[in-house]
């Protein structure tokens, strides 16, 4: 997965390779520690891309299972599918209102448009955001909202900040967040709860390449 942690370039070109429907397939079908690296290649992929590649690769279908390794009991791989989602979300805002091709069908990737130097765009008023719409009926925003209380500091403030940012959510009261202690995570006021306790354990990311992107 490092080389789609590296530039848009790069990623472009893993991308022309043909490589990413077959990425996309192992989500679902191989055993799980392949199946992270086809995730962290992706997500990385998602987080360094130019905005129309990113519309290439959600319309290779990975929004579907990715959304489902919200689940995962990993915070590391979670906060991976986090940015992944959020550079989506984020493409999907400022393409609004362009002819881009926002499906999640698992059509063919094509890549003619995918150049890294996209054009700057103004989103159309009120235009919806076409990325939200497919995290949504993907499941993804059920599952977002699911980890509102993650245990995890670091997830919990990515969700927070995508569903504000793209969902409309309420602002979280900081009371509610998990803060870190001695004896693990503190929510509020309340007892500290040991990470082995809590339903989701861990860490923060510890993957970090080209800017905070997950990398193997």
């Amino acid at each position: 997965s490092n080389v789609t942690a590296g530039s848009s370039h790069q990623i472009d070109a893993v991308c022309a390779s043909g490589v990413v429907p077959r990425l996309v397939e192992m989500l679902s079908t191989e055993e799980h520690d392949i199946l992270k690296e086809a995730a962290y290649a992706l997500c990385n992929a998602c987080v360094g891309a130019s905005r129309s590649t990113v519309s290439a690769l959600v319309s290779a279908g990975l929004v579907e299972p990715l959304s489902g390794l919200l689940e995962c009991p990993e915070p590391e791989l979670v906060l991976a599918v986090l940015e992944a989602f959020e550079a989506v979300l984020d493409a999907g805002a400022t393409s609004a209102g362009m002819h881009l091709p926002w499906t999640s069908a698992g059509s063919p990737l094509h890549l003619p448009c995918a150049s890294p130097a996209s054009p700057p765009f103004s989103p159309a008023a009120g235009a919806p955001n076409p990325a939200a719409a497919l995290i949504e009926e993907a499941g993804g925003l059920e599952r977002l909202e699911a980890l509102h209380h993650h245990a995890n500091p670091a997830v919990y403030a990515k969700v927070a900040a995508i569903l504000d940012a793209h969902f409309g959510a309420d602002p979280i009261d900081e009371e509610l967040a998990p803060g870190v202690v001695a004896e693990g995570y503190r929510f509020g006021g309340g007892a500290a709860v040991h990470p082995r306790e809590a339903s989701h354990s861990g860490g923060g990311r510890t993957r970090e390449a080209d800017g905070g992107r997950a990398a193997r």
